[in-house]
């Protein structure tokens, strides 16, 4: 026989601004005050705010309890739901304070997607192209190809693209679960991405803050002499630019700064930057 089970709804602001040490501490003192215990779990329903916090809550509540994401945007459904990464937010930087806790299921409708606003559908498209990228060249030419098609959110072509890049995250992550090797090679785009997101936020979403973090981090892969040809910046930046995202820093942006957010940037070895090229 099967217990009966109760659920009860905790609902946060929207926003990254929600993915913090004041949140967090929120949603643990209603769990205690509704005397949960370790036999119970926790039921991330929402995009990549909610998924980060609730999966660190469980992480951290009572030593760990079970997590369950359901994934309601793009970017959540392709990247932060799969992995196990969970963390909040901190004045110096994104996802500094967190854990490792891996979802005991994902779901994922696509019908969700229908609800999305375009520049938020754009958003999550940035770490399919990342997919594509670094891992999957036919998905990187089924996203070059069929940019209209897409962008109108065509049942078939979003369900393919969004299988093959939660695919490729999941033999990644599954390869080296602790980011000690290949699984570095997913922060393509985030080392200098982050740091313009922890200036930039909530002006600039994450993908969009990724897309210009490609170009730039391509841009230094070139420089330093691991890219042959500056022929594949320019396709980075083609395909970014087709489904409106930005390439180009925001102009009263400081170099400077941005180093120093990424000087605290969690891939970082002693002082030196980390960056995947």
């Amino acid at each position: 026989k099967v217990p009966s089970l109760e659920a009860l709804l905790k609902v946060i602001p929207s926003g990254e601004q929600s993915k913090s040490r004041a949140v967090k501490d929120e949603i643990e003192d209603w769990m205690l005050g509704h005397a949960l215990a370790r036999d119970c779990g926790v039921i991330a329903f929402g995009g990549g705010v909610v998924g980060d916090l609730a999966g660190f809550v469980a992480a951290t509540y009572m030593r760990g309890v079970p997590v369950v994401q359901i994934p309601t945007t793009l970017l959540a459904m392709v990247d932060s739901s799969i992995g196990g990464k969970t963390g909040i937010d901190v004045p110096a930087g994104k996802n500094l304070i967190g854990a490792f806790h891996h979802p005991i299921a994902i779901f994922m409708d696509l019908e969700f997607l229908k609800t999305l606003p375009d520049r938020e559908f754009s958003n999550g498209l940035a770490e399919i192209i990342k997919a594509g990228i670094i891992r999957d060249p036919e998905l990187l030419e089924l996203l070059e190809n069929n940019v209209e098609a897409i962008m109108q959110r065509d049942k078939l072509l979003v369900q393919q693209i969004v299988l093959k890049a939660a695919k490729m995250k999941i033999e990644v992550v599954s390869t080296d679960e602790k980011e000690s090797g290949l699984r570095c090679i997913l922060n393509f785009g985030h080392t200098i991405g982050h740091g313009i997101e922890a200036l930039m936020s909530p002006s600039l979403l994450h993908g969009e803050c990724v897309a210009i973090g490609m170009v730039l981090e391509a841009e230094v892969a070139f420089l330093l002499g691991h890219l042959s040809s500056h022929s594949i910046i320019g396709r980075i930046s083609r395909c970014c630019r087709m489904y409106n995202l930005p390439i180009l820093l925001p102009k009263h942006l400081d170099s400077t700064d941005i180093i120093h957010k990424m000087l605290v940037d969690k891939k970082n070895t002693s002082d030196n930057i980390r960056l995947v090229i």
